[in-house]
């Protein structure tokens, strides 16, 4: 019998992803979102898109509409595809039952998440992992970030400043000269002394392709492990062109980190590979399902994978995706064009996805696969009229979708309240 599921956003690429994995393994999915044109919804594999607050929004309002709806609606799966898996950590450290005693929720402990969530936490937990990062300095005020700033770009020729919280790539700065640096300083409202709480990560610059592990795990044990590399970077540092690639060295390393974690559920990590030195540094951890596609395609199915953990299979053995599939994500090689060169660039990559050829030769669409899915091609196509019309509308249309999905500062406070009552309302970033 197949199970009823509710996928917890349907506005990231990360959900659109999840849906198309999930149908083509044969199962259909109802998802939340605050908006019935969600991205996700345009998909013969959705049957519903329910109609909740924006998480980042309304965390609470957000979290009693998903409840009822597994209530009212006897979901077996609670799926999260995104940042929602911390919330629904915290509130199944509050009430193990969480959202009803039927609906399973493939989750993490919260003191796990706790880990690996801010960037301050994830620091620490690498270095007690003994897993090799990028020097990485703390800073609490303006002139902590400029001091720290000012050392690593004299060392190593560069750093980059991160918000210890961050969605999609957001609150992320190169910086390669003081004069950026004080820029970055100076910004209005982007200074850690505007918000003590929640400082700020200043890391070693660290050249090398970036690549990215993702994994399932069951009670701490590695059930499947997927490795890709980037080809072609996207808006905000997404993804427009990926490979898929095989890396011994990231699964041992993926295997002790999930046991000693005792992780359940999935979790990725971005990591470099310097040319002078295949060891791989780590320096960001997705603690949830990210974009299951390009895992898909290489004989990894990620997501149903997550479904079955769900409902207490745990598979025997460990399934490792196959090196040398290339993918594509449409919808940000356009963005990336309209940014870069503006109308006619937009229309020629348009055609370019169409026909296959150009920097989208050899690949296969993960975003919306049109020939498995038609009702995708209504965003894609949506996406490509906007930016002909206006290529500067590209910032604004990211924006706009990170609002829909990203937990914010709002809902990691509310989480970090939910499951640690006792600690105050500090904001859940701080390191």
């Amino acid at each position: 019998m197949r199970p009823d599921i509710l996928l917890s956003e349907g506005s990231s690429l990360s959900s659109r992803e999840a849906v198309t994995a999930l149908g083509l393994s044969g199962l259909r999915v109802d998802v939340c979102a605050p908006t019935r044109w969600a991205l996700s919804g345009f998909s013969r594999w959705v049957r519903r898109v329910r109609v909740t607050p924006a998480v980042g929004v309304d965390p609470s309002g957000y979290s009693h509409a998903v409840s009822e709806l597994c209530r009212a609606q006897r979901y077996d799966v609670l799926l999260p595809v995104h940042e929602q898996a911390y919330l629904f950590a915290a509130l199944r450290e509050r009430d193990a039952s969480w959202p009803t005693p039927s609906t399973a929720v493939p989750v993490a402990a919260f003191g796990a998440f706790e880990a690996l969530q801010t960037k301050t936490a994830l620091a620490s937990t690498l270095a007690m992992a003994r897993l090799r990062q990028a020097v990485t300095l703390i800073a609490r005020s303006r002139h902590e970030l400029f001091e720290h700033g000012q050392t690593l770009l004299k060392d190593f020729g560069g750093c980059v400043v991160k918000a210890t919280t961050g969605t999609a790539s957001t609150g992320v700065q190169l910086v390669r000269d003081l004069r950026h640096l004080r820029a970055v300083c100076q910004a209005p409202g982007g200074e850690p002394e505007s918000n003590k709480s929640q400082p700020f990560v200043v890391q070693q610059l660290v050249e090398g392709p970036l690549e990215r592990v993702q994994a399932i795990f069951a009670d701490g044990r590695l059930l499947a492990v997927h490795c890709y590399r980037q080809l072609l970077e996207g808006p905000g540092g997404g993804d427009v062109l990926k490979e898929s690639v095989r890396r011994p060295a990231v699964i041992g390393h993926m295997q002790a980190l999930g046991a000693a974690l005792r992780w359940h559920g999935a979790l990725s990590f971005d990591y470099l590979v310097p040319a002078d030195d295949p060891a791989p540094t780590y320096i960001d951890a997705n603690p949830r399902l990210v974009e299951p596609m390009n895992a898909y395609l290489s004989g990894v199915d990620l997501a149903s994978l997550l479904v079955r953990v769900a409902m207490g299979e745990a598979p025997a053995g460990l399934t490792i995706g196959a090196a040398g599939v290339r993918t594509r994500l449409g919808v940000p090689g356009m963005l990336e064009r309209a940014r870069a060169a503006g109308r006619r660039a937009v229309l020629a990559d348009v055609a370019a996805q169409v026909t296959g050829t150009g920097r989208y030769a050899a690949t296969r669409e993960e975003l919306t696969p049109v020939r498995d899915d038609p009702p995708s091609v209504i965003p894609f196509l949506k996406v490509a009229l906007t930016l002909l019309a206006s290529p500067s509308r590209g910032a604004q249309l990211t924006t706009h979708t990170i609002d829909q999905y990203a937990l914010g500062e709002r809902g990691f406070a509310f989480a970090r309240r939910t499951a640690r009552p006792g600690e105050g309302s500090g904001s859940a970033s701080a390191g």
